[in-house]
């Protein structure tokens, strides 16, 4: 029969540390709270080193008995079906956003929103996997470094076209206020990935901001503006840059640009009288 915490944690030195600990020994004070761990990195943990705080090792019955402690501390803190889901997201959030490159301000915005559908139960009856990927695309637009539909599917466990709908259904039922995306804010990212050079980039960013501000945005896809822009402000500035190259960079077809380039330039001719 096991002994009691206190018995054994005094028995054998044993150090708690929190998930993040740097392990620094002067240090009183625990990393900053988190929303992409599922207890916010509040809680600790038994460490794996089969050492006492002094560095010696542990004897046999020793370390049976931490086995034993790390076993029940870890289905302690998984104890809810709803901490279980929550790691389980946020993991998957975690993983998408690196995979996207996305920054740490996102991850922990998409954590919110994740905590926040859970806790409406929004949750119930959908795939944790289309929820969490919903959430780092809200919350990509939230904080002004957009990703497309296309992108975030293309790194989710899930088809599009579910999160799609969860996103509607959790930004709907949350109340999200989520302004529409910016053609522009995707213009740097794919100048970046045809290697344009900086004068067809900011005059891609112009006619993007004479399209939306005539309303050629309206209905269509930002990325497809974007695309479309950037193969105008290309063609403007004599910079020999193809439909495919652009294509493959935004996962958008050559038909989408060879549609949206010419209303843009239209725009920009009547804007320009």
């Amino acid at each position: 029969m096991l002994r009691s915490w206190t018995s054994l944690t005094t028995d054998t030195n044993i150090k708690l540390y929190t998930p993040n600990d740097t392990g620094d020994e002067d240090s009183r004070v625990g990393p900053a709270s988190t929303n992409l761990l599922h207890d916010k990195g509040l809680s600790t943990m038994i460490g794996w080193q089969n050492t006492d705080a002094k560095g010696n090792a542990l004897s046999g019955e020793q370390r049976q008995q931490m086995r034993r402690l790390r076993r029940w501390d870890e289905r302690f803190r998984r104890r809810s079906s709803a901490d279980r889901n929550l790691m389980y997201a946020l993991g998957e959030i975690n993983r998408m956003a690196s995979a996207l490159g996305a920054p740490d301000s996102t991850r922990e915005t998409a954590g919110v929103i994740y905590r926040r559908a859970l806790t409406d139960g929004l949750v119930t009856g959908r795939a944790v996997e289309s929820v969490a990927t919903a959430a780092l695309y809200a919350a990509s637009r939230m904080d002004g470094v957009p990703r497309s539909t296309d992108e975030v599917s293309a790194v989710s466990r899930v088809e599009q076209i579910r999160v799609e709908r969860a996103y509607r259904h959790v930004s709907r039922e949350l109340g999200l206020e989520i302004a529409p995306t910016d053609p522009r804010s995707f213009i740097g990212r794919i100048a970046s990935d045809v290697e344009c050079t900086d004068a067809t980039e900011r005059e891609a960013r112009r006619l993007a901001g004479i399209a939306v501000e005539n309303g050629v945005h309206s209905g269509k896809h930002p990325v497809g503006i974007a695309a479309g822009a950037l193969y105008a402000a290309a063609k403007r500035c004599d910079e020999s840059l193809r439909q495919t190259d652009i294509a493959d960079a935004t996962d958008v077809s050559e038909m989408t640009i060879r549609n949206r380039y010419p209303e843009i330039l239209a725009a920009t001719d009547t804007e320009d009288e």
